[in-house]
């Protein structure tokens, strides 16, 4: 079939098949309307031609006025710049962070905190393993990671899934495995500093964040995770995240803490 002009309607199926027609098809014994219209999916790629297909499952398409519309219109992004994320590398809240020893905040002993960060998935994908990474150490504390689903009001919500607690006990990064498979969405990294020790974890770099949670003024105040501070959770983290967590804006120097997740493939 070649490119029709804007608007076009797909000849029905009785016109080259009815009784007597170029291509005759007898409908003995057979249900169906031969009159209803042909099925068929647009596509459009960027600077791409326009190309007609066949309907595939879950798509519903009509016409309506001079237009092609569906109720299961969705919209890839392979163009976006997170699209493109080399497996078995991690990746976190930030594009392209940039650290510096301002970019640290104490963890353990009276520093009992729990934070969670946004973190963005253009496809589906596994995770295999969680990290942080310290700064400065005094005395090992225990951490614990995990993945948190979005509530739909941009706050973490359900928990996916999440390490076991680890030792922190030198400077460096540090890993933990887990196993999710995440499709496209909005999810959210969590880690949990508890124990009686002292370190010092890199935190998300200032001016650094995915714009997810925004500017509370326009220009200052971006938010860059939230926070839940006075409960040890490195026993085990909550199903739910907790309500009314302190957003981190970088008021009073508090940034949360930088926690990132390697990708495993892509199903």
């Amino acid at each position: 079939m070649g490119v029709q002009i804007w608007p076009f309607v797909l000849p029905a199926h009785h016109v080259s098949h009815e009784d007597g027609g170029s291509d005759e098809v007898s409908v003995a014994g057979l249900s169906g309307v031969l009159a209803d219209p042909q099925k068929a999916n647009i596509l459009v790629t960027p600077g791409g031609d326009l190309s007609i297909g066949t309907i595939t499952d879950g798509e519903f398409l009509k016409r309506s006025g001079g237009n092609i519309v569906s109720d299961t219109v969705s919209v890839d992004a392979p163009y976006d710049l997170l699209y493109y994320r080399k497996t078995g590398r991690f990746y976190g809240p930030s594009v392209a962070p940039y650290f510096t020893s301002s970019d640290t905040q104490s963890a353990g002993g009276s520093s009992l905190r729990f934070d969670a960060v946004p973190f963005v998935v253009p496809r589906k994908c596994t995770i295999d393993a969680l990290a942080c990474s310290c700064f400065d150490y005094t005395s090992s504390i225990y951490v614990r990671m995990g993945i948190y689903a979005d509530d739909g009001t941009v706050y973490p919500g359900s928990l996916i899934a999440q390490t076991a607690r680890i030792t922190i006990d030198d400077t460096g990064d540090f890993s933990a495995a887990i196993s999710a498979t995440l499709d496209k969405g909005l999810y959210w990294l969590a880690i949990a500093a508890g124990g009686s020790g002292s370190v010092e974890l890199y935190t998300t770099p200032r001016g650094h964040t995915t714009p997810i949670i925004g500017s509370e003024t326009g220009r200052q105040k971006w938010g860059y995770g939230y926070r839940v501070s006075g409960t040890d959770y490195t026993g085990g983290l909550p199903a739910t995240y907790p309500a009314g967590a302190t957003l981190l804006t970088g008021n009073l120097g508090y940034y949360p803490y930088w926690v990132a997740a390697r990708i495993a493939s892509y199903p």
